[in-house]
């Protein structure tokens, strides 16, 4: 029986939530909201930018926050296993406003410093995909999927061993859900037949 293709959000949904939380940031009116949505900002950005799993990003520590060579290092993920992820050259910036002088903890800590629990950053996502418009429903393996959807309209179909690597799966079946083409680029390509009637 063949699998169901993920599910992703386009770009002009996963910039308007960045742009939805950038707004939650400019009208927070206390620190602590301000702080609140300013984690929120850097949770989504992240979490398109990287396509990580939701318990990995909530227990990303900043020890393992490498801006300087602009890698993650991923501990212990699925399986176990550990993997570096690159850092993409615009997130840079939000990171670094973002950690500021901290130099250990949670890259996303909850109340108290705590590590945020998955339920919380699903329903900070789920708060600013509401803030965005989106009707679709918004959850953080979307993210992951957007991500590796993304990575693979950009790089080609060539880049499928690349993307495992990046999503640490440890069989490059599980990857392979992310070569559905879309509908546009098959009219393209049908458009292009010689036929003449």
């Amino acid at each position: 029986m063949p699998r169901r293709l993920p599910e992703n959000l386009s770009q002009i949904h996963s910039e308007a939530m960045v742009a939805a939380a950038r707004v939650a940031l400019d009208q927070g009116r206390t620190p602590a909201k301000k702080r609140n949505a300013h984690r929120d900002l850097v949770m989504v950005a992240t979490g398109f930018c990287t396509g990580l799993r939701v318990f990995e990003l909530c227990k990303l520590e900043l020890m393992h926050v490498d801006l300087v060579d602009r890698m993650i290092r991923v501990r212990l993920g699925k399986g176990a296993k550990d993997r570096d992820v690159p850092i993409l050259e615009p997130l840079v910036p939000l990171l670094k406003e973002w950690i500021g002088e901290r130099t250990s903890g949670y890259l996303f800590p909850g109340p108290k410093g705590r590590r945020l629990s998955e339920r919380q950053f699903r329903d900070r996502l789920a708060a600013v995909a509401k803030r965005a418009g989106l009707l679709q429903r918004v959850y953080p393996h979307l993210m992951r999927h957007t991500f590796a959807t993304s990575y693979l309209e950009s790089n080609g179909e060539g880049s499928l061993r690349e993307l495992q690597e990046l999503l640490g799966h440890a069989s490059l079946q599980t990857t392979e859900i992310y070569l559905h083409v879309k509908p546009a680029r098959l009219k393209r390509g049908v458009d292009r037949l010689p036929f003449k009637l």
